[in-house]
């Protein structure tokens, strides 16, 4: 299996979904701005599917999944492991090792907390920051 090519549509994909997010408007909200952003291309018609699949019920990394050959699994993997988590900094899906190779905290509308943009420091025991 190769890893999907990075390509400007798929860059803007997650630079946009990340701009909309961290400013407050719901996931669904922010895939239909996306698709319309992206008419005419290519990325439009994959955009729209997985704003469908959302709309319906499904994760957003499920319905990533459904198009690893365009996200790619590393993407799909980073988006449902901060679903978990609870937390997901998802300007680092666009970053060029994911987006060469996807909560929404949680299932759609919820909030990105700028708290949560990035992922925490932390140190263990000796103090040292890792």
């Amino acid at each position: 299996m190769t890893a999907p090519q990075c390509n400007p549509d798929l860059s803007r994909f997650w630079s946009r979904l990340t701009e909309l997010q961290c400013g407050g408007q719901p996931l669904l909200s922010s895939l239909r701005t996306v698709e319309k952003e992206l008419a005419g291309r290519p990325m439009e018609a994959v955009v729209k599917v997985v704003a469908d699949d959302v709309e319906k019920g499904a994760l957003l990394s499920a319905a990533l999944r459904k198009r690893t050959d365009v996200f790619g699994r590393a993407a799909t993997c980073f988006v449902e492991g901060g679903e978990y988590a609870g937390i997901l900094d998802l300007a680092r899906c666009s970053s060029s090792s994911i987006a060469s190779g996807t909560a929404p905290t949680a299932p759609h509308g919820t909030r990105i907390r700028k708290s949560q943009r990035r992922f925490p420091r932390t140190r263990n025991q000796a103090g040292v920051v890792g």
